[in-house]
């Protein structure tokens, strides 16, 4: 299974990114600001190797780092630990499966491209339990798979299991799974939540025909 898979990749000291993607840094500073000063909380989902827990908490954040992948966890705490970050990062093992946090509220939510390698389902409670877990005006950054994404044609859509698998080539094929949503499943995601930016970024190489890369940047708020 994929959540399995990412346990071997993170093993292998793969995906363990070191810095922070621009859209969240930029927001993160933009909705930092709007809490004054308060330390806010912030909740990385699917954190990986924790490019993202280990940026928030270097600029004054407390930190509460998720993934299923226990290699990644223990890649997040060293790192937290070299950085003297240790005190503002806490990590803890979740399953978007069987999803539930500790009763925690948080200021800002990161998900860049993690829910995004779930079920249609459970990306659908995972943001309905979610929910509850925010403060009032918490932020959440979002990143999902456009259905415009070309190597998504290389899978195949099982609708039993409601995502895309069986990659014969592409970026996707070493992750096994992944899915992909339009406009309105977007929309349908995050029903519970006051849309503030929905952004569609199309990367597409035109000196060489690699396909189109299309990625859904949102920003939700309770």
């Amino acid at each position: 299974m994929s959540k399995q898979n990412w346990q071997k990749i993170y093993s292998n000291g793969e995906q363990l990114n070191l810095y922070p993607y621009d859209f969240i840094v930029s927001n993160f500073f933009h909705f930092k600001s709007s809490f004054g000063k308060k330390q806010i909380t912030v909740l990385d989902l699917g954190c990986g190797g924790g490019n993202h827990s280990l940026f928030c908490a270097e600029n004054g954040a407390k930190v509460f780092s998720v993934d299923y992948s226990l290699a990644a966890l223990e890649a997040v705490n060293q790192r937290a630990k070299e950085r003297g970050l240790a005190q503002q990062v806490t990590t803890a093992q979740a399953d978007f499966e069987n999803f539930c946090l500790p009763d925690i509220k948080f200021d800002v939510v990161i998900d860049r491209l993690s829910v995004t390698h779930t079920s249609g389902r459970n990306a659908r409670n995972v943001y309905q339990k979610l929910y509850k877990h925010l403060n009032d005006g918490a932020i959440v950054l979002s990143c999902m798979f456009s259905k415009g994404h070309s190597h998504k044609d290389f899978g195949r859509y099982d609708e039993r299991e409601d995502i895309w698998k069986d990659f014969r080539d592409g970026i996707f094929q070493s992750l096994l799974a992944a899915n992909f949503y339009n406009q309105d499943e977007i929309t349908e995601l995050f029903s519970s939540y006051k849309l503030k930016s929905l952004k569609l970024e199309a990367d597409k190489e035109l000196l060489e025909d690699k396909g189109c890369m299309e990625v859904w940047k949102i920003v939700a708020q309770k």
